[in-house]
This record gives structure tokens, C-alpha cells and sequence, in this order.
């Protein structure tokens, strides 16, 4: 190659990776968006995965720990994490990996971990949910989040008190395919095992054991006359779907009590943790790759 050919060529080389340079430092080279948590197996994953400049398809993008689909003719790749633990028991991270062929060679561009939690757990042959209901058809983020705080039968906090006789379909804060448990239901999961706990800062207990448990945040609850949040941090108090008279059953636990079945008021605003509407009070058998999920923001 001529000299002064080969001088053009180191000087675009240099040009190429000075400008990668300053984005990556910069914190343009991946303009990446992604939801907060990573769910698997039953819900997609859209991750968005932009370099200014550069065409997806030419990206290479790899995972451990779980498998990338690519949107074909988009900059959105579906993770679909396998929730895989290591000797310890410990479940392993998701990793993403993004590189990019640079003048014939293969950079990296960047790698994250995020770590990967279950979405439910199967518990006395019930499918229980691993956070609270949020806003009402959601779940909140994290397992120790509290959530919101509703009266029995009541998709909005601080109506009239109920009168009704079941927790109606219509009113189910629960998002789709998921209900408010029943009061054997809450025994059942009471009847697991428990302990007390601290996770990420926030009191709670934990129920069931080895791989299939659930965290319960102890929330506390909203008083019925004026609204005013109490025990927080001390006791947590979860609603069941059954009734007695104009009251409800409901979970209560504390660091040194649990009890599945006493009555309050319904005009209680109380946390609500779902349990699967295609399994509910049954003995289903846990399939250990496929009740797995993950959480925690991708890039």
C-alpha cells in the first residue's frame, strides 16, 4: 500500500476511535432505554439498544443467562432471561453484552449485569406473586416495595364502605390472569413457614421455603376515618377475597406473630399480594426453569 495511502487510512482509523471515544465518554454511544425489570418467562421485554450512526443489525448483542431476540428492522432486542442459579443457590445474573465490528475488528462496547428474581413462587400448591399490587393491573417494581393500599372490593382507595359479599371481577386489582387470594388460601401460605426479615431496608417476613418463598413487606395500613398511614415498617397487613358479615378476612404478621384469619373492618385500606387464577388452591408441581423472572433496569 502506498505511504501516503496508508497514512489516510491510520488517520480514519484514529478518526473512528477518537469518536467513539467521546461518545462512549460522553454517554451518547448508547442512548439505551429499558423497562425496570426484566420479566420472565410469561411477558417480552423490550429493550432498546441505539448507537448513534450505526445500524442495529450491525450490532452484536449477546446475553448469559439467558437468551436476546432482535426485532428484526427495529433497535429493540426481547430479553428473556432462564433464571439460572449457581452452587450457592444464588440466582445467577443476566448479562448484556453489545460490540461492534470497527474497521474489521470486533469491540465491545459496553457490558451490564442485572441481577434476576422469581416473578412467582408455587407454595403449598399455590402460584403466588413475588410483589404487591402498585397502581391497580400492576405489580410494583421490587419485592419490598409496598405497593398500594386499598379497601376491600375497591379498586380506588377511600370510597363508601363496601357492602358487597365477594371481591367483584371489575374491582380486582390484580393484573390479568391474577386475584386477590382467598382466606385458605392466606392460610395456606401462613401454614409455609416464615421469618422475620429485613430486605433492602425494609421489615417484612418471608413465607415458604428453599427455592419457592415470597417477601411481604410490612406496609402497615391506612385508617379508615381519616386515611392516615400506620405500622409501617412493623406490621403488614394483606387482604383475602372472603368475607364474614361486614367484615373481611385478612393476613397480619409481625416480627413476632403471624395470623391468617382475623376480620377488620373493610373500610380498611390494606396491601394486596396476588395469587394465579389458572392454578389458585391446587397441587401443582413446580417446573423449575419456567417459574423464574428477572428484574432490575437493562442499561
Amino acid at each position: 500500500m502506498p505511504k501516503n495511502m496508508m497514512k489516510v487510512f491510520n488517520k480514519n482509523r484514529f478518526v473512528t476511535y477518537c469518536t467513539a471515544l467521546f461518545l462512549l465518554l460522553s454517554g451518547l454511544l448508547f442512548p439505551i432505554n429499558g423497562v425496570a425489570q426484566v420479566l420472565y418467562p410469561n411477558e417480552d421485554n423490550v429493550i432498546t439498544i441505539h448507537v448513534p450512526g450505526m445500524e442495529s443489525s450491525k450490532l452484536i448483542v449477546t446475553a448469559k443467562g439467558g437468551t436476546l431476540v432482535h426485532k428484526k428492522g427495529t433497535d429493540q432486542w426481547i430479553a428473556r432471561p432462564t433464571g439460572e442459579k449457581d452452587a450457592n443457590g444464588v440466582m445467577q445474573d443476566f448479562v448484556i453484552t453489545v460490540s461492534a465490528n470497527i474497521n474489521g475488528k470486533r469491540e465491545q462496547l459496553t457490558s451490564k449485569a442485572y441481577e434476576v428474581i422469581p416473578v412467582y413462587a408455587i407454595i403449598n400448591g399455590v402460584k403466588w406473586a413475588t410483589r404487591n399490587v402498585d397502581a391497580p393491573g400492576t405489580f410494583a417494581a421490587n419485592p419490598e416495595d409496598p405497593g398500594m393500599l386499598y379497601q376491600w372490593n375497591r379498586n380506588i382507595g377511600w370510597s363508601a364502605i363496601p357492602s358487597d359479599t365477594t371481591w367483584e371481577t371489575a374491582n380486582d386489582v390484580c393484573p390479568s390472569g391474577w386475584r386477590v387470594p382467598t382466606v385458605a388460601e392466606l392460610g395456606s401460605l401462613a401454614a409455609s413457614g416464615s421469618q422475620w426479615t429485613t430486605q433492602n431496608g425494609v421489615n417484612g417476613r418471608i413465607f415458604g421455603s428453599g427455592d419457592n418463598t415470597i417477601f411481604l413487606p410490612a406496609a402497615g395500613y391506612r385508617n379508615p376515618t381519616n386515611g392516615a398511614l400506620a405500622s409501617v415498617g412493623t406490621i403488614g397487613y394483606y387482604w383475602s377475597s372472603t368475607v364474614s358479615g361486614t367484615n373481611a378476612f385478612r393476613l397480619s404478621f409481625g416480627s413476632s406473630f403471624v395470623d391468617p384469619g382475623n376480620l377488620d373492618d373493610r373500610a380498611f385500606g390494606f396491601s394486596v399480594r396476588c395469587v394465579s387464577e389458572r392454578f389458585g388452591y391446587s397441587t401443582y408441581s413446580t417446573l423449575r426453569g419456567a417459574l423464574n423472572t428477572a428484574k432490575r433496569s437493562i442499561f
